[in-house]
């Protein structure tokens, strides 16, 4: 069963593939295959070692970011903290609904195959953020979804928004029309961030995922990047 909201006017201005299969809050992360690669990082930056980051959807209400964080493109040199973060997830929450965990080289394909940014401070990584193609096939070409995960000590620091900010201004320059986010009906912080930054509730899917035993809900929220969509 759907449930669907009314649509209201748009504003002017999202997974990771199961493993062992490549396909991130959220969601069916697809990759198109035509989209840009983001920014590589600046030169001279080294790449940071691997350090555990648990994790949280990012909520903060006064959209202050913190001076020592830092959003840049991910590398794959990233990918042992990245998987550390998305596997607390897996392995103790339905944010996600996926039950296996990523391998470091698992998660170092995504990275390397679709638009992927970090957040750094005190010289680790404490949130990701990436998107693809909502669904495959030219008709959606425009069309994306995104997942993003924070560590839970993130929280306040500003880093989930200037994540979203760096990926929502590369998918409008990459030609996307909106983008979807797909969140667990037990993530309320995910719903109120996502709503905190301009997503729109489009629908929720009861019962569309199960994990621990138990039917999930999927609330799928929008966001509209180009002012004619």
């Amino acid at each position: 069963m759907v449930r669907r909201n009314a649509p209201g006017p748009a504003p002017a201005g999202p997974r990771l593939p199961s493993q062992p299969a490549r396909r991130v809050s959220s969601a069916r992360e697809r990759s198109s295959g035509r989209l840009p690669r983001a920014s590589p990082p600046a030169a001279g930056r080294r790449a940071r070692g691997a350090g555990e980051t648990p994790d949280r959807d990012d909520f903060d209400p006064r959209g202050q970011q913190d001076p020592g964080v830092t959003v840049r493109a991910a590398t794959p040199d990233d990918a042992g903290q990245v998987a550390l973060i998305l596997n607390h997830y897996i392995r103790h929450t339905t944010v996600s609904f996926k039950p296996n965990e990523y391998s470091d080289d698992a998660v170092r394909s995504l990275i390397e195959a679709q638009p992927f940014w970090v957040a750094e401070a005190d010289d680790r990584v404490i949130g990701y953020a990436t998107y693809g193609q909502f669904r495959n096939g030219p008709g959606y070409a425009r069309t994306m979804e995104h997942t993003i995960l924070m560590a839970p000590d993130a929280k306040g620091k500003g880093a989930g928004r200037a994540l979203m900010a760096t990926l929502e201004r590369h998918a409008r320059d990459a030609g996307a029309g909106s983008l979807w986010a797909g969140v667990s009906g037990e993530n309320p912080e995910g719903l109120a961030f996502h709503k905190a930054i301009g997503f729109e509730e489009v629908a929720v899917l009861e019962k569309v995922g199960f994990k621990f035993g138990r039917w999930l809900d999927l609330t799928l929220l929008r966001k509209w990047l180009a002012p004619n969509s």
